[in-house]
């Protein structure tokens, strides 16, 4: 799977970065990418609880990360 820089949303504490011009979308700087994190979290962007979310073991086995 491909995953591209414009289709990630800059988030902090699961809220989305608010953007640079209101009402424009949220912007993803690529150049200033340092790191990447991925995260399972009971919540959703906003703060709301997300509803796929279940207590328990998890596991992702990821096979590479490359640029692209």
């Amino acid at each position: 799977m491909q995953i591209a820089f414009r289709d990630l949303l800059p988030t902090k504490y699961a809220n989305v970065v608010p953007p640079p011009v209101v009402g424009s979308p949220p912007a993803l700087d690529a150049s200033n990418v340092r790191a990447l994190q991925l995260t399972y979290s009971k919540f959703e962007f906003g703060g709301a609880l997300n509803p796929k979310f279940s207590a328990g073991p998890f596991e992702l086995t990821l096979e590479a990360i490359e640029i692209y």
